[in-house]
């Protein structure tokens, strides 16, 4: 939980007014991937782990959108698909840090 310590907020009503600006400024991340594994690719994907992108295609929004993009994300979901021959597919979810 966020405790914000700030005096000038004396009501429930501009509690609530602090509240929903902050969400709609910071409640969505900048970046979010969403991809997919080919099935012949072997690891695990777990939620909550950070893994580094490295991509000369993407542009980068911390860079002024230059093209290049290296970062590292966190992974906020995961699903997996059982494919033919006992391979699996992921489905990965992950966010900018």
């Amino acid at each position: 939980a966020t405790v914000v310590n700030q005096t000038s907020i004396d009501t429930v009503a501009a509690a609530h007014q602090r509240a929903t600006r902050e969400i709609a400024e910071y409640g969505h991340p900048q970046e979010r991937i969403i991809f997919t594994t080919s099935p012949e690719w072997v690891g695990v994907w777990r939620a909550g782990d950070t893994f580094l992108l490295q991509s000369n295609l993407l542009l980068d929004s911390q860079r002024n959108f230059a093209p290049g993009l290296t970062a590292r994300f966190m992974i906020l979901s995961t699903t997996v698909n059982f494919a033919d021959n006992g391979y699996r597919q992921w489905q990965v979810t992950a966010i900018r840090v």
